[in-house]
């Protein structure tokens, strides 16, 4: 997000009066955003979380994308692709694409090891990641090519529905990780 939009989003907030909302009741009085009074941040309950997260993990994101594979997406006509990686989250929601197999138990290393990287990012920026507590979902598709030439359509493929336990790392094993392998 270029600086300038950065500055213009603050400039509004600043400006902005908002109700908070606490154990599912919404204050009487409004609030205004003062460096005194920040009420946990300007991001939080102004619609400028989206925003805020894209700033803050960018660079993380940048650097999840540099040390990780991440899984190339080819369109059915074989002309395009892209390359996507599982580095951004809000809420500990975590997207992770892969098209290398049809049965999800064998994607749970690929997984652990990729939540295992979000989470030392995380830890070097002062940041964490419950890996006992993230919930994945596995979901198979593949590209069923229709009768018009232009168009497709991914169906869902997954027949083996369980529930797969994700590992956490004990902080030995995170140490040495981000040291680097030797």
């Amino acid at each position: 997000m270029p600086k300038e939009f950065g500055e213009c989003v603050v400039k509004t907030l600043h400006g902005m009066e908002r109700h908070i909302r606490l154990a599912g009741k919404l204050l009487k009085k409004s609030f205004k955003y003062t460096t005194s009074n920040n009420i946990g941040g300007i991001g939080q309950g102004s619609g400028e979380g989206p925003q805020d997260c894209n700033v803050m993990i960018g660079l993380l994101k940048y650097a999840h994308a540099r040390t990780t594979q991440g899984c190339t997406l080819l369109h059915p006509d074989g002309e395009q692709s892209i390359v996507r990686h599982g580095g951004g989250f809000v809420d500990d929601q975590i997207d992770v694409i892969s098209l290398d197999s049809q049965e999800a138990i064998h994607e749970k290393d690929m997984v652990e090891g990729i939540l295992l990287h979000w989470q030392n990012l995380l830890n070097v920026s002062g940041g964490d990641l419950s890996i006992n507590k993230c919930a994945v979902g596995f979901a198979q598709y593949k590209f069923v090519k229709s009768l018009r030439r232009d168009y497709a359509v991914m169906k869902c493929i997954d027949k083996n529905e369980a529930q797969i336990e994700l590992q956490p790392h004990n902080q030995f094993q995170l140490r040495l990780h981000l040291q680097g392998e030797k």
